[in-house]
């Protein structure tokens, strides 16, 4: 008696025995290096590998050369159809045999007409060889090569649900709608998965092996993983998942869960952020690949349905493409890592455009919109732990504020209607970068101090890292700069001590724009000039209450010698921007006459809280005086701490700003 076996019963026999197989199709090295700017092609590799490893695995070197070789029309049949040609005489290699026999079951079993096997039962079937595998099952050669036969197996249950359902529209039959929509999530869901692990898998035996084998040529490099797994999604499922959904768009079976929010499309298009994400990780030398160039090829082709998905009652702060709303809005399935190597790479390359035809020349928008697009990915890289990650940050920055003339902020009030818009221009990422970036200035500072050519693993040194900073706020609106200025001061005093050394540098940045407007106000003063100037005030105001907490009342000492130590570079720089806006009230007062209502009540204010500030000077310089006398007697009991000196020229400028704030206006 013979039993009938279900084709989806020996798919997962067959899928069961090659997942306990120890076997690597996948063979890769890269023995050639790349020559000039062209990426290195894999498809080299797979020459290469004809030509020194065995017969009985050429098959797989063919299969990737299949896959590779840029024909879209190919599909899961005839890249199966390889295998069908293999001698498996050559091998004795009991693994091998049950690949080659596996393979060429699947593809028998697949490329026959006489098979019923619907689509859900073929992706049910992969997603339980996945899922329900022992857990110790992480042996690498293996698994490569089952992440590939799953995720063509997960494309071609597609392919086969769009194709199945366009025959039943024309004949008129029922048509489970929802199932089809749990099928592409359930592919999306399945390749994430699997590149995920897979990736996991790679990097720790690639880590692993080189720390005990240094210099050893592992088969499978991250990159070259990564490499491959965009192929599959961009040329395979991406373009199956993308036409399942425009089949479901053209039959208004949407229901809500089609959009770019967070349905399918969102799910969908953000894969090609993760993919990027992890190729940051997996090169972080920017030896990259081809990932970049696969990606930019499927947001192009993706353009169509981009444009039908917004069609279809999509919310309005989505962007006008498909790249720009990758890189404009927060979607629950974009990596942010990706999205800000999508920005680098889209900001590189109008500043390098290429002669590749496969990447997308830039479309021409204003400054402003470019700054939109490329700065408030800039933190992403900066803020990472990773060296070089952050080294990705610096080059962005670079180019951003040297190498792009044509991507500027704002120059003046901006208002969007959309949040993530507003801020790319506003003084709150302009804080946040400007203070990454003064951690970073420190954290550098101390590598040098104790690492010898410490540049060379960063590339930026503390100073150039410092010049960015300073270049960047240039960038902005005086007003942007003074309230980005008053955050990052303000954070620094209140949460983050560690960087107070270089409060007197942030307070230093305030006097050129006090000098400008003293310097500006000698013909005219203007309401905006006023307006600016009480900025300023907010900023140092704080700082001057605290000189009335410094000494304690029973001591000539102060309260926390330490932290007084620690600020006696950002009072001397306090002082002589005071010093600064007297000279603006002298020049002020002459033209009074000339205000409005409102210009007079602003140099009123101004006035008065410079007269308060004084009041202040004259009292801190007094208990300054006897602290001096104290430690300048040496005696046993108020012996003077290393650095006292520096009190002295604390004394210097102090006295001189209550000399100059004491004259007549």
């Amino acid at each position: 008696m013979t039993t009938h076996v279900l084709p989806d019963e020996m798919i997962a026999n067959v899928l069961h025995t090659l997942n306990n197989a120890n076997v690597s199709p996948l063979p890769i090295s890269c023995k050639t290096k790349p020559t000039g700017s062209a990426k290195w092609d894999l498809l080299q590799s797979c020459e290469e590998l004809h030509r020194t490893v065995p017969t009985h695995q050429n098959f797989f070197a063919s299969l990737l050369e299949l896959f590779l070789s840029g024909h879209d029309d190919i599909n899961l049949s005839d890249a199966f159809r390889v295998f069908n040609d293999v001698e498996t005489t050559v091998t004795n290699d009991e693994d091998m045999v049950s690949w080659i026999q596996g393979l060429s079951v699947l593809h028998s079993i697949i490329s026959s007409e006489d098979t019923i096997l619907a689509p859900h039962e073929l992706l049910t079937t992969v997603k339980d060889s996945y899922y329900c595998r022992d857990d110790d099952e992480r042996d690498l050669p293996t698994f490569d090569s089952m992440f590939i036969l799953r995720s063509l197996l997960s494309a071609h249950a597609i392919q086969s649900a769009e194709s199945r359902t366009r025959h039943s529209l024309q004949h008129s039959e029922t048509i489970r709608w929802r199932r089809l929509k749990s099928l592409v999530e359930d592919t999306i869901e399945l390749f994430q998965r699997m590149l995920f692990e897979g990736f996991e898998i790679v990097n720790d035996t690639f880590e692993n092996g080189t720390q005990s084998q240094p210099g050893k040529d592992y088969p499978m490099k991250p990159a070259y993983f990564i490499t491959i797994s965009s192929w599959i999604y961009t040329k395979q499922i991406l373009p199956a998942c993308q036409s399942l959904v425009s089949l479901l768009l053209e039959e208004d079976h949407g229901d809500g869960i089609v959009n770019l929010k967070d349905g399918l499309v969102a799910k969908l298009f953000g894969m090609l952020t993760i993919l990027l994400a992890l190729e940051c990780m997996a090169a972080p030398s920017r030896d990259l690949i081809n990932t970049d160039r696969l990606l930019f090829a499927a947001i192009t082709d993706s353009e169509k349905l981009f444009s039908y998905v917004r069609s279809h009652g999509e919310p309005q702060e989505s962007g006008p493409s498909l790249e720009e709303d990758l890189l404009l809005y927060d979607r629950p399935q974009c990596n942010k890592l990706g999205q800000a190597a999508l920005a680098f790479f889209k900001l590189q390359w109008q500043l390098h455009p290429s002669n590749d035809a496969a990447i997308p020349f830039p479309s021409p928008l204003s400054a402003e919109h470019r700054w939109t697009l490329s700065f408030p990915h800039v933190i992403t890289f900066l803020a990472d732990e990773d060296v070089s990650r952050v080294k990705f940050g610096f080059d962005m920055l670079q180019m951003l504020v040297i190498g792009t003339h044509f991507i500027r902020p704002a120059q003046y009030a901006t208002y969007y209607t959309n949040n993530d818009l507003q801020r790319a221009h506003s003084s709150e990422l302009l804080a946040q970068t400007l203070h990454t970036l003064l951690s970073l200035v420190l954290r550098i500072s101390a590598l040098e101090a104790t690492v010898p050519n410490s540049s060379s693993v960063l590339e930026y040194s503390s100073l150039q890292a410092m010049s960015l900073a300073q270049s960047l706020k240039a960038l902005y609106s005086i007003h942007v700069q003074v309230q980005a200025i008053a955050e990052v001061s303000q954070k620094i005093r209140d949460s983050d001590q560690a960087l107070i050394a270089l409060l007197p540098k942030v307070l230093d940045w305030l006097r050129p724009v006090v000098m400008g407007i003293c310097n500006k106000c000698k013909d005219s003063c203007q309401n905006y000039d006023l307006t600016l100037l009480c900025e300023v005030i907010r900023v140092f105001d704080p700082i001057l209450k605290d000189l009335e907490e410094v000494f304690d009342n029973s001591s000539a000492l102060p309260k926390n010698i330490p932290v007084f130590f620690s600020m006696i570079e950002a009072y001397t720089a306090l002082f002589s921007s005071l010093r600064a806006m007297k000279m603006f009230i002298h020049t002020g007062n002459a033209q009074f006459n000339t205000y409005d209502v409102a210009e007079c009540a602003q140099l009123s204010f101004i006035s008065e809280w410079l007269s308060q500030s004084l009041d202040r000077l004259i009292l801190f310089k007094e208990r300054l005086e006897k602290l001096i006398d104290l430690w300048s007697a040496e005696t046993e009991a108020s012996s003077p701490p290393p650095g006292h000196h520096r009190c002295l020229l604390l004394h210097y400028h102090l006295e001189e700003a209550v000399l100059e704030l004491s004259g007549e206006d």
